[in-house]
C-alpha cells in the first residue's frame, strides 16, 4: 500500500520514510498532532474504508515516541526505543481493544498483535463465529493495566476499534476510564457510526472526523493495483471507501455485489419468491449484505425523488427504474436496515433478519 512519506531531518539523521496515515488525511494529521495540550478523549469518526485505523495507530505511536529531537514535520522518529517497539507490536504502554472478528480479519498486522493480549487466542480459535463485540472483561482487564505507570514511555494511549463494538456494559465501564484518566495517558475511540456510542461517552471526547478523499485522488490510489474500470466499480460499490474498494477488489465482493444486482433485478420481475431469495441471501455474510442494501436503497431513493440515475446504476442492464419503487415503503426500508446494523454484531437469526428485510423490499415494488 502506498502510503503518505514524510521527511525526516535532524543532525546526522536523514532519511525518508513511511507514516501509517493515508495522504488525504494530511491536513486532519497536522491540525491534530499540533495541538498543545491534546484532549485526553479522542473520538475519531469518519466513512468506512477511508483508513482511519492507519489514522489511530500513527497517532498512537507519536504520542508514545518521546525522541524530541527526533520528531519533525509531526510525526514519529521512527527510530528510538518506544518506536520500534511499537512497530514489532510488542509495545507495553500501547493497548488496543477490539472484536475477535476484526482481531481474524484486520488488514493490518499489528491490530492481531497488539488485540491478542485482550483475547483468549485458544477459545477464538475454536469458535465457528468469532465475536463481534468487545465484552466487558476487556474494558475490566484494560482498567487492572492502564492504572499502572508506563513501562517505558512518558505516555500510556489506549485504542478502541471499532468502538460502536463495545456492548453496553463495556460502554459503562469505559466510562469510568473517560471521566477519571490516568495521568499522561489518551484514549482514542475509532467508529464509523458515533450515533450508536452513549451520548455519556461521546460528550466526554473530542471528536476527530476523518473526511472521505476526492474521487480522484481514490482512483489514483486504486490506479496502481487494478486497471481503471475496475477502480471505478469498486469505488462505487464501496460508497466511495477506497480501502473497501481495494479489499472488494481483491477477495472478489465485486462478484457478489453484482449478485445481489441481479436478485433484486430478479424480484422486481417476480422471478423469485421473497422467501426463497431471503434463505439464499442468508448464507451470506449478513453484514456485507446489510451495507449493501444500505447503499443501494440510499441511491434509489435519491433516484427517486430527485430523477438523477446515480453512478451506481451507471452500467447496469436493469429492466426497473426508480418510479418502480414506492419511496414511502424504501424509507420503511431505510429504517429497518439501520435498526439491523446497530445490532448485527449481537447474537441474531440471520435467516429472520433477511426475510424481514426481503418481505419490506418487495412491498416497495409497485
Amino acid at each position: 500500500m502506498k502510503q503518505y512519506s514524510v521527511l525526516s531531518v535532524s543532525a546526522g539523521y536523514q532519511e525518508k520514510r513511511r507514516s501509517m496515515y493515508y495522504v488525504w488525511h494530511k491536513g486532519e494529521w497536522e491540525q491534530l498532532v499540533n495541538v498543545q495540550a491534546l484532549h485526553h478523549g479522542l473520538m475519531v469518526t469518519g466513512a468506512d474504508g477511508i483508513g482511519k485505523r492507519e489514522f489511530c495507530l500513527a497517532l498512537a505511536k507519536f504520542l508514545l515516541c518521546d525522541n524530541k529531537e527526533l520528531k519533525v514535520s509531526g510525526g514519529d522518529c521512527g527510530r528510538c526505543q518506544n518506536c520500534e517497539l511499537f512497530d514489532a507490536g510488542t509495545h507495553p504502554d500501547f493497548h488496543l481493544l477490539t472484536s475477535e472478528t476484526e482481531n481474524i480479519q484486520t488488514r493490518i498486522p499489528l491490530v492481531s498483535a497488539y488485540s491478542d493480549r485482550y483475547q483468549n487466542v485458544q477459545a477464538r480459535g475454536k469458535k465457528t463465529k468469532p465475536g463481534k463485540i468487545i465484552p466487558i472483561d476487556q474494558i475490566r482487564l484494560l482498567i487492572e493495566r492502564f492504572s499502572t505507570q508506563p513501562h517505558i514511555s512518558q505516555h500510556k494511549v489506549v485504542l478502541v476499534m471499532p468502538a460502536d463494538a463495545m456492548n453496553t456494559n463495556a460502554s459503562n465501564a469505559l466510562l469510568k476510564l473517560l471521566e477519571e484518566p490516568p495521568e499522561n495517558s489518551t484514549l482514542i475511540l475509532m467508529t464509523s457510526s458515533p450515533g450508536f456510542l452513549p451520548a455519556t461517552i461521546r460528550s466526554r471526547c473530542m471528536l476527530v472526523n476523518l473526511p472521505t478523499p476526492r474521487r480522484e485522488s481514490a482512483l489514483e490510489w486504486l490506479s496502481q493495483s487494478m486497471d481503471e474500470e475496475t477502480a471505478s466499480l469498486s469505488l462505487k460499490l464501496a460508497n466511495e471507501g477506497p480501502l473497501d474498494a481495494k479489499q472488494f477488489a481483491d477477495n472478489g465482493f465485486l462478484d457478489t455485489q453484482g449478485q445481489y444486482m441481479n436478485q433484486v433485478s430478479n424480484l422486481v420481475a417476480s422471478n423469485i419468491t421473497p422467501l426463497a431469495l431471503a434463505m439464499d441471501l442468508s448464507k451470506s455474510d449478513l453484514s456485507i449484505f446489510l451495507g449493501w442494501l444500505h447503499g443501494f436503497v440510499c441511491e434509489v431513493i435519491v433516484w427517486r425523488v430527485s430523477e438523477i440515475k446515480p453512478n451506481r446504476f451507471d452500467s447496469s442492464d436493469l429492466v426497473w427504474s426508480s418510479k418502480s419503487f414506492s419511496v414511502e415503503r424504501l424509507y420503511a426500508l431505510y429504517d429497518k436496515i439501520i435498526f439491523y446494523k446497530s445490532i448485527v454484531r449481537e447474537p441474531i437469526n440471520a435467516q429472520l433478519v433477511t426475510e424481514d428485510l426481503i418481505l419490506t423490499l418487495k412491498s416497495a415494488i409497485r
